[in-house]
């Protein structure tokens, strides 16, 4: 009796459960860098045990010492276990969607450069209706209402009015979009 033939659908459905990703240049050689992983732990803590002691030295309270010392954990080492194919394939997806556009803000904007190829963008951005859109619609948002003090964010915010000036009704049209 010869298998069920299954369909290219079926067969990456399957391949996204059963493969695994190992996630590295050389597969084997876990063997090799988790003893010096360890390692390097261990004697950054030693290290740092020895400064708190070198403090008693020079002339700090000893219940001070003892209690940083005594308090002191080691720095936590764990192991990763391997991912599956999909699960590596959904998280490049969602690196992809958090830096989209990157290469938009990249420079200056530029109306001969940028606002064809900007307003192509925003429209595959807007089309469809599924789970990814909620997701598109948070990025554009982030987009329009950046956090304060970091320098890259204002800068997309300067790229962002410098295009609604160019292009006015695409702000009308990317608010409007964001409502829905």
């Amino acid at each position: 009796m010869s298998k069920r033939r299954r369909t290219p659908q079926e067969k990456k459905r399957l391949r996204y459960e059963r493969d695994f990703d190992p996630n590295s240049e050389y597969p084997h050689g876990f063997r090799k860098t988790w003893p010096r992983k360890k390692a390097k732990k261990q004697r950054a803590h030693r290290h740092a045990v020895k400064q708190d002691l070198e403090a008693l030295l020079n002339g700090e309270v000893l219940d001070k010492v003892e209690d940083r010392v005594g308090g002191r954990r080691k720095f936590a080492l764990r192991k990763w276990g391997v991912r599956s194919l999909g699960e590596r394939v959904r998280n490049s997806l969602q690196k992809r969607r958090d830096t989209i556009g990157w290469n938009f803000f990249s420079r200056r904007y530029s109306p001969p450069r940028h606002r064809e190829k900007f307003i192509a963008f925003l429209e595959s951005l807007m089309k469809g209706d599924s789970a990814e859109t909620e997701l598109r619609k948070d990025v554009v948002r982030g987009w329009l209402q950046p956090r304060q003090g970091l320098y890259h964010f204002g800068h997309r915010l300067r790229w962002l009015d410098a295009f609604f000036t160019n292009a006015p009704e695409w702000k009308t049209k990317l608010l409007d979009w964001l409502k829905e």
